[in-house]
């Protein structure tokens, strides 16, 4: 994905959920949408779902892959993406 693509695709997303505040998917932390990130939960080379995220959970995950990048970090992590739609992750935060 091209950066242009991406930066439409971000700007999309946060115009389609407006929050007062996000929710990382990875360490529940609450965020302020200026320290919001998005991760794609397949990689970015592979339409995936977006789930709002910490930069620092983004960054360490990188291109890991979901169950991996879970597995290490937050073993006690109980969201099972699975193949659901892209809406019922994102759609008002998390959803699990």
């Amino acid at each position: 994905m091209k950066a242009s693509e991406w930066a439409r695709e971000r700007k999309q997303w946060f115009k389609d959920h407006p929050q007062d505040y996000y929710v990382c998917h990875y360490s529940n932390l609450s965020l302020m949408p200026s320290e919001t990130t998005l991760d794609h939960t397949n990689n970015r080379k592979h339409e995936g779902a977006l789930v709002p995220c910490s930069f620092m959970d983004n960054a360490r995950k990188g291109s890991m892959s979901h169950d991996r990048y879970v597995a290490k970090y937050y073993p006690d992590h109980e969201c099972d993406l699975g193949a659901q739609p892209r809406q019922n992750i994102i759609k008002g935060g998390i959803k699990w």
